[in-house]
This record gives structure tokens, sequence and C-alpha cells, in this order.
């Protein structure tokens, strides 16, 4: 079967969506590879802006001067080979069994069966399916109205990202990286720590070194003059919400290709849906989207997966280069990208390709083109495992691997779905790319990542001790989209009867799970983010609850930058995230605790005590005489009081160390001095 439209790069007649996610890729890698240059050079973000439209210039010019042709485009629509009756029974086997698994095995009190039984299953699939059948492509639908509705769906995806607010403190590192850069253009780039104003202190974790999407943010905000954090909450945050249902568009063109834009529909549906838990696909996407991690889940890992396939079964120059670009652009996006973006590649390769000698040459060359972001990883990998070793522990057999799936999916209905559609959704579908697929990725994943024989290595080496990432490698959204739109293989050209009732059934499956399996959606008041700082609808705005901001800017406001200051918990995560910036005690815990070794215990614990008895919070026998010795010891000179009982003793602790209100309401207070003597 010819697949001949897989060969070409994009021609003028290629539809927008098509030609705007490559154009994406291509830039943000050439971004990402300047970054690296210039962050390893010791240069600036002035000379990082230089180098990149010095780069992308000749970029353009080398593409328009040296371009061949399109070549003419043809395409078969015939289907793939009919199965035999024997390989329907399993799959029919196969569907029912999957779901009894799902609904009555828990992967709590056996995790070792489920992960046998997924083996056993999906081994036995891909003989006939993967290893033994010829990998086929037909031509997806095309027209107006099909780029219309996508783009529909994409334009209400960027309205959900803006208009929806579920703050992350995350926030705390990631936007500090690039106000930084911003605020001192002319600094060395990712050379120290920005959070704390500790001369000499190293960023408390080496792989964020690697990070370029906040510079990104950070030259967007230099050169516009827009705050940072607008440009993350706003700019970013819905142009990368648009851009996703475009980047899932071009991988369903090619698994389910009479019915793609019903998939990506059904896609934004499912993940929108999926609330459940924080760390749910769902509350990695479009309520977190101005997020680096978010990005490489949903915009490059997609396309990752997309030109892989696209490359093993038409192998061509351009090809090998979308797929080491959408690898680099990943990697710029979350360091996670070291290894799970190759591993998305090699799997996505699998799907196209035969175990013949012209494959495995194939896989090779395709193997090639993860190259840049696997010497990435080498690189990291001595400073990051001498660090995170101590985080490394050891489990009973089978707990982290149970612990990956309720991370991600609950302990209730939502986990059963996500456990059956990884047994199922490949015998959900007849025939093509989308039977493959789902048979390559969950059997690949389960092998390797989420086995529990060795879990342990996988920690150690690749996830470190957040072993639920490895859930990241599963496409689970795009396998439960599968099942829910596979009533519509059954639409049959001129039966109208037929398809109608394909599509009403589509549609039933749709709403039942978005209203019967998670337990509430991402958009649903119970889905509120950590910390009590809850989730709102309202006009595009800044992702941080009004009181938090309020009494950060007006902290920050309130003494000169460089200031030392001490705010409470839920403030002083924010104070790091604004222009001109002072330097709070403890911006977050987790940052502070992982530098404990370069600032000294007694100097760790001191920063987290005062930062907790502004906020209410008492720690020792005489904590207002603790208070007033740091006071004093880390040079303070703005202070966020809380109302709470130890607020008359810190007032006076205050004002006898030169502190005067400026600032208060009937629950916070700020006060400020001149800043201390050096001596």
């Amino acid at each position: 079967m010819s697949s001949g439209w897989l060969s070409r790069g994009d021609s003028a007649r290629s539809p927008l969506s098509l030609r705007l996610c490559d154009v994406a890729v291509v830039s943000f890698a050439l971004w990402t590879v300047c970054c690296h240059g210039v962050v390893v050079a010791g240069g600036n973000l002035q000379h990082l802006i230089a180098l990149f439209s010095i780069s992308a210039t000749l970029t353009l010019f080398c593409w328009h001067r040296f371009r061949s042709p399109a070549p003419v485009e043809t395409h078969d629509d015939a289907p793939a080979p009919t199965a035999g009756l024997a390989a329907r029974a399993f799959r029919i086997a196969a569907l029912v069994g999957g779901v009894a698994v799902a609904l009555t095995i828990s992967p709590e009190e056996h995790p070792g069966l489920i992960w046998w039984i997924v083996v056993a299953v999906l081994g036995v699939a891909a003989l006939p399916f993967v290893i033994a059948e010829t990998p086929v492509a037909a031509r997806p639908d095309a027209g107006i109205l099909q780029e219309a509705i996508l783009w529909g769906i994409g334009a209400a995806c960027l309205c959900l990202a803006l208009f929806v607010h579920r703050p992350d403190i995350d926030d705390s590192f990631y936007i500090n990286l690039a106000v930084a850069a911003a605020d001192a253009p002319a600094d060395t780039l990712m050379a120290r720590d920005t959070l704390l104003g500790i001369s000499g202190l190293p960023m408390h974790m080496p792989a964020h070194r690697i990070h370029t999407y906040e510079l990104w943010n950070a030259a967007v905000s230099y050169t516009t003059g827009i705050p940072t954090l607008y440009v993350f909450h706003w700019v970013a945050a819905g142009l990368v919400a648009l851009m996703v249902p475009l980047a899932h568009a071009r991988l369903f063109r090619l698994l389910t290709p009479r019915r793609w834009i019903w998939a990506v529909a059904v896609l934004v549906i499912v993940l929108v849906a999926s609330g459940e838990t924080h760390r749910s696909y769902g509350n990695f996407s479009f309520v977190r989207i101005w997020q680096g991690k978010a990005i490489y889940l949903f915009f490059f890992m997609p396309l990752v997966y997309a030109y892989g396939i696209r490359f093993a079964m038409r192998p061509n120059a351009t090809s090998w280069a979308l797929l080491c670009a959408a690898q680099i652009g990943a990697l710029g996006s979350s360091s996670s990208a070291v290894w799970a973006a190759p591993a998305g590649a090699l799997m996505a390769m699998c799907c196209g390709l035969r175990p013949t000698p012209k494959g495995l040459a194939t896989f090779g060359l395709g193997a090639l083109a993860s190259g840049y972001v696997l010497i990435a990883g080498w690189l990291l990998r001595g400073e990051l495992q001498p660090m995170l070793a101590s985080e490394i522990q050891a489990f009973a057999f089978g707990a982290q691997f149970d612990s990956a799936l309720t991370h991600v999916f609950g302990i209730s209905r939502l986990l059963q779905f996500g456990v059956a559609s990884v047994l199922v959704a490949w015998a959900c579908w007849g025939e093509g790319l989308a039977r493959r697929f789902a048979i390559v990725f969950p059997l690949a994943v389960w092998l390797v990542l989420l086995n529990p024989y060795w879990d342990g290595w996988v920690s150690g080496n690749l996830t470190g001790p957040s072993f639920w990432r490895a859930m990241w490698s599963l496409p689970a959204p795009i396998l439960m989209t599968l099942v829910l739109v596979s009533p519509l293989r059954f639409d049959r050209e001129g039966n109208r009867l037929m398809n109608a009732g394909s599509r009403i059934a589509c549609v039933a499956a749709v709403v039942a799970f978005a209203f019967f399996v998670p337990r509430y959606s991402t958009v649903s008041s119970q889905n509120g983010a950590p910390a009590d700082m809850g989730i709102w609808f309202g006009a595009p705005s800044l992702k941080i609850p009004a009181s938090n901001q309020k009494w950060a800017e007006l902290l920050t406001e309130s003494v000169p930058a460089g200031s030392i200051v001490v705010a409470p918990p839920h403030i002083s995560v924010w104070i790091s995230t604004f222009h001109d910036r002072v330097y709070p005690l403890q911006a977050r815990r987790l940052y502070l605790y992982r530098n404990a070794a370069f600032l000294g215990q007694d100097d760790t614990d001191d920063r987290t005590a005062m930062t907790r008895y502004v906020g209410g919070l008492a720690s020792g026998s005489d904590p207002a005489a603790a208070f007033r010795r740091g006071l004093e010891h880390f040079r303070i000179t703005g202070v966020c009081l809380r109302e709470s009982e130890l607020a008359p003793a810190s007032r006076q602790v205050l004002a006898e160390s030169g502190f005067r209100r400026t600032q208060a309401d009937p629950e916070y207070e700020i006060w400020v001095r001149d800043a201390p003597d050096a001596g």
C-alpha cells in the first residue's frame, strides 16, 4: 500500500494547523540549542536573543534557498487486510476479559497480577498485529469544515486556559528564572540560585539548567516590556492551549485518519473531565498549561509520536529533522524529556515498522534523532545521581507500580477505566495504526518503565524519586480517546442509519465517561490547587489567589530591590515572581532544603522557623526571642505579618528593632525599616 502523503515535508497546500506545528517545533528547538550554547559559554539574555535572531534568519534563508519542490501527492485509501476469524475472536475475548480484570482486580492488592495480565495480553496481541502485520496508513479526511472545527476547538482551549485559574506553587521557581533573566539581561544565565539572593548559592536542581522555556518567557518580557508573570499566565498559556489540539490533530490524522477531528474533540473532553488527583493527566493540561511540564506532555510529546510514526513509514530528511526537533523542544520544556522523549520516539517508530532488515535499519537511523537529548541526559546524570541518591528508597514489590497508577488515576473509577483502556484500546480497533499504537506504547511502558521487577533501577537512573513520572510515557488520554471514539469505526459510506447510530454511541460513551468515571473534573470546585489555594473562573488575570498576590506585591514594593524579607509561607512563595526582586527567607521549603548542605542545617531551619512564625505558627521555647535574633542575623528589611496569637509579641519585637508599620488590614500587616548596617 502506498502512503505517499506521508512523504512530503509540507507543501503550500498543507493545512495551516500542520505547518504551524512544524514551525513552532523547529523554532523552539533552535531556541533550545541556542540557549544551551549560551548557558555553557557563560552568556546572558542579550547574547541569547542576538544568537537566536541570527540563527533563525540563517535557517529561514537556507530553507527558502535550498528546499526542493514537494513531490506529487499520492495515496491509497484501501483498508488494511481483514483479520481472520481467530484474530477477531481473540479481540472480543480481550475486550471482555480486559474490562473484567479492570473491574475486579485491584493494583494495590495484586500489583504483580495486573502487571502480568497486561504484559501477557498485549504481548500476544503484538505477534499478529505488530510483528507480522505490515503497517499501513490512509490519507486523512481533509476539508475546510474539519480545519475550521479544529481551530474552534483550539479557541475553546485558549479560553479555558485564560478563564480558569488554578494556582501552582511551582511558579515560585520557574517564573523566577525568567524574572531574574529579564531583570538583569546582562547577567550570566543559569549560573546560580536567584531565589534567595545568596552569593555563590547554586541552583537547587542542576537539571533545570537545560530548561529553555522559562528563558523564552524572559526574552518576551524583556523585549516587549510585559511583566513576566503576565507572559506566563496570559501569553504562553493562551498560545500553548491553542496549540494542544493542533498537535494532537497531527497525531490523530495518522491513527484515526477518517475520524481524527472526533478524536481531537474527545481527547480535549477527556483531559478537562479528568481532575481526580493533583497529578492526573488533566491537571497537567489546560489548568496548568503555562508550565513547561504541561507543554512537554501535551504539545511536544504528541508531535514526537507523530513524527516518529511518519519517519518510520516514509523515512526522509524532513521527517528525521522534525523528529529530532520535537525531542529537543521537549527537552527545553522539561528535564524529564532526557529519557521520556527518546522513549516516545522509539515506541512511535515501532508503530510504523516491522522487524525486517530494512525496518531495523530505519529504526537505527531514527534512533540517531534522539542523540542530542541522550547526550544531554548523560551529562546531567553525573550531577543528579549523587544528589538524588539519598532520596531513592527501597519499596516492597509492586508498591511503586501501584503508587504510580494511583498518583495519576486515583483509586476509584478512573483507575479502573485507565487500566481497562490499557488492556482493550487495541481491541477496539480492527485495523490501522491506532491498533498498533495501542499495543506498542502500553506494552513497552509496562515492560520497561513500570516493571516492578526493576523499578529501583528506573528510579535510580531515569525518573529519580518521583517514580510516578514513568506514567508520563504512557499516553493514557490517547488510549482512553481511542476507546471512546471506537464506535465510529462502524461508519459506513452511504448508510445514514449506521452512521447516525455510531455517532450517537460515541457521544453517549463520552458523556458517560465525563459524568460517571472521574470523581470530578479539572474545572470543578473540588479540584482546587493544593495548599487551599482553590480554583475559580474569572476574567484573564494572574493565576495567584488575590490576597496572596496583593500582599506579596505590596511587600515587594515597600522595600528597595535586593532587600531581604520574610512573609508567611503562602505569601512568601509568590514574592520571587515579581520584578524588582526582593529575596524571601524561604520561597518554598522544598527548594530551600535541597540547598541545606550549602546553607547549613541551622540556617535552613531558622529560615523556615522565621517564615512560619510570621504566619502565626511558633516553634521552640522562646519564638519571639528567636524572631528578634533572626531579624538581625538575616538583615531583614521587610516583614509581612499575619494576624494571630503571636502578632502582639511580634509587633513589639518589630517596633523595638526599628520597624514601622506601613500597610495593614484585619488579616495582614507590612512592617519595614532601613537596611541594617553591613557590620
